[in-house]
Order: C-alpha cells, then structure tokens, then sequence
C-alpha cells in the first residue's frame, strides 16, 4: 500500500513539475505554439527569449496577487487585491504583486522574473503601451529583496528618483514583512505623483514602451552648431588681428612702468575632502535605471535588499 501511494505521489510531483516549466496557470492553461506561448501582446518571438517565455508562469491576470512565497495571510491577500483594484480604477494604470522564494546569485535574476512575468502575461493589455506596476518580493533568507517596474505610462508620472524615493519609503515596511502597508504606502506615494500629471509636451512613450524626451536635438546638428560657432568665433578673432601692427621685438610689448617684480611664496591654507554616499542608508541596492526585457519592451526599475 506504501509502495503504490509512494507511487501516485510521485507522479502529481512529476507533473507539477512539468506544469511549473511549461508555465502552466491553476486553469490548466499551457504555452505552446498553438496559442502562440500565451503572448497576446506586440512582442516578437524568437530564439532570443522563446525560453524565458516558457519558463513564465501563466497566470490568471484578474488575481492580480501572486503570493508563491505564501507570505501573505487571507486576509492580507484580499485587502492588497482590493488596493490594486482600487489602484487600477482610479488611474486606468495596471498593477501586479508577486512573492517568490528562490535563490539567486544576482539582482538581474529578480529583476528579469519581474519583466518577463509582466510582459509575457496580459498585464496592461488594454492600455496603449501596457502601462502598469510590478512589485516583486523574493523572500530568499540568505538575501531577501524587492524590486518595483514601471511600464508604458506609468513612466511618464514616475522617473527613476521618484521609484528611488518611493523604494526606500517602503522599506522599513517590507524589511518587518508588513507586506499590506508596504503595498498600501507604495500605492499612495505613487498616486500622489500621478495626481500631479506630467509634461505631455516634454515626455512621452515610444513603441517600445520606453520614456522619451520630446523636441531633442539630434547629436550630429548639436556637433554641427557647436563647429559652425566656433568657426565664426575664431575668424572674428581673425579679422580683428589683421588691425593690430606687428611689433618689431620683445620690447615693443612691455610698458615698462608697470612692471614691478615680487617674490610668490605658495602656502596650503587647507584641503577640503568630499565624500559621496555610494548606496542608500535604508537598504542595500542599486538605483533605479531604465532598460528592457528580454520581450524588448522598455521599463523603468529599482530595487532593494532587506
């Protein structure tokens, strides 16, 4: 009887298994060629990053929180769902919890969990640039760490010192795992900063969802500005030495009644030493930076240690 339940048991592990590689959902849904990967955005497939695909949960985007790392209660989880909802509502911008429990030998490997559960799911899928929010905890006990990524939209009313500002806001929050206020405070933070609007004639999102400054120069006419000044500079120069007569020798140059000669001594008075704080004092962590995923979709993201 021990043999057979043995057995039985290890087949459900094998196949659960098999579903977290094939990046199958709670549904039973499978990314395969048929249903293009489970991909319904503009991302291009290919050999480049047809594996991160596959490795991606396949999720129900209407859950919102996916606490893999089971450090939500019930309740916590209904109430961080209610705030996203009401979050979503109130700035037409989408928004994605996640918690994981996995080892990692750098950021970069968190980080790119993050882009590629966002992008490769139908997060954002009714906005123009997929613009929404993904936080993502790994509560790995050797090194525990939280990220945030800003896609489409959700750029324009958040730059990398405001994700910055706000990833060290909730960090005491997240270190004490109160996960509920963390979400709650980040949420409230961000709002605030899209409740202020942005420059729609400075900024907008280009189709790879990447933040982009309008109206700027191109390199080569800044190079070609900078040479033509330049050039007339130095034939104004030009023309006004050709007024001056030549002097004849050295003596020509001096006014002899103003020169008057002085010993210099050079003494160091004192020395001033600046010191630049290299990472913040709440977290370890590097700064917020802009880039893309594996999908080739641009983002803006920040994370810390703690």
């Amino acid at each position: 009887m021990k043999k057979i339940l043995l057995v039985i048991l290890s087949f459900f592990f094998v196949i659960h298994l098999n579903a977290l590689e094939l990046g199958t959902n709670s549904n039973g849904y499978e990314r395969n060629e048929s249903n293009n990967y489970g991909v319904n955005k503009k991302w291009k497939i290919n050999d480049n990053n047809l594996d991160n695909i596959i490795k991606t949960p396949y999720v129900d985007v209407s859950k919102k929180v996916y606490d893999y790392a089971d450090i939500l209660t019930d309740d916590d989880e209904t109430e961080i769902k209610n705030m996203i909802e009401g979050f979503i509502k109130e700035t037409k911008l989408d928004l994605v919890f996640v918690s994981i429990d996995t080892p990692y030998s750098s950021d970069s490997e968190n980080d790119e969990y993050a882009y590629d559960f966002y992008d490769y799911n139908d997060f954002g899928i009714n906005n123009e640039n997929y613009g929404g929010i993904i936080i993502l905890r790994n509560k790995y006990e050797n090194d525990p760490y939280y990220m945030a990524s800003l896609f489409g939209e959700a750029q324009l009313y958040c730059d990398e010192n405001c994700l910055d500002n706000i990833l060290d806001d909730i960090y005491g929050a997240f270190s004490s795992k109160d996960y509920k206020s963390g979400v709650s405070l980040f949420i409230h933070k961000f709002i605030n900063k899209y409740n202020k609007g942005y420059d729609e004639d400075k900024y907008y999102i280009d189709e790879n969802g990447s933040l982009k400054e309008k109206y700027n120069v191109p390199y080569f006419v800044s190079i070609l500005s900078s040479g033509l000044i330049s050039f007339l500079t130095m034939l104004g120069l030009v023309n006004k030495n050709k007024t001056v007569t030549k002097a004849s020798n050295a003596n020509d140059y001096l006014v002899k009644s103003s020169i008057e000669y002085l010993n210099k001594t050079d003494n160091m008075v004192s020395t001033i030493t600046t010191h630049h704080r290299i990472s913040s004092d709440t977290g370890g962590g590097g700064g917020s930076h802009s880039g893309f995923g594996s999908s080739g979709g641009g983002h803006i993201s920040g994370g810390r240690h703690g």
